[in-house]
Order: C-alpha cells, then sequence, then structure tokens
C-alpha cells in the first residue's frame, strides 16, 4: 500500500521513510507493508504533521485572500 502526502515536500520525515518520484517536486509517498506493520505510531506522527502542515497552509491562504480584498477597498 501507498500513503501519498501532497506537501511532503514540508514535513520533516525524521524518519528517513518518504520517497518522490522522478519529476516530483512536492508530493512525497511512503510504500507500507502491512504485514508486521510495527511503526504505526510512525505512520500516525506523520499523518498529524501532514494534518497540521494542511492547516497551516489553509491559514496562509485564506489570510492573505483576505489582505488582498482589503487591498482593493
Amino acid at each position: 500500500m501507498v500513503l501519498g502526502f501532497c506537501d511532503g515536500h514540508l514535513m520533516s520525515d525524521e524518519e528517513n521513510i518518504l520517497q518522490a518520484n522522478e519529476g516530483q517536486t512536492q508530493i512525497r509517498h511512503w510504500v507500507l507493508q502491512l504485514e508486521g506493520l510495527e511503526k504505526h505510531d510512525v505512520l500516525l506522527r506523520y499523518i498529524n504533521e501532514a494534518i497540521l502542515i494542511k492547516e497551516e497552509l489553509y491559514k496562509l491562504k485564506t489570510t492573505s485572500k483576505k489582505q488582498r480584498q482589503w487591498a482593493k477597498k
């Protein structure tokens, strides 16, 4: 199974697990072996980090959009 992270290039990847295919500049993926997945705590940590990154990117996007709207007034 493969788990992909759209903004994986922003992740810390402390375990050096994430991979990128040729030509991928932002997307990173993790090839999971379901049998004997002992690293479930690492998996949860990576998913949590991805969620936090996505939330921060959303905040930045909506904040800058509001700033552009105010600048037009």
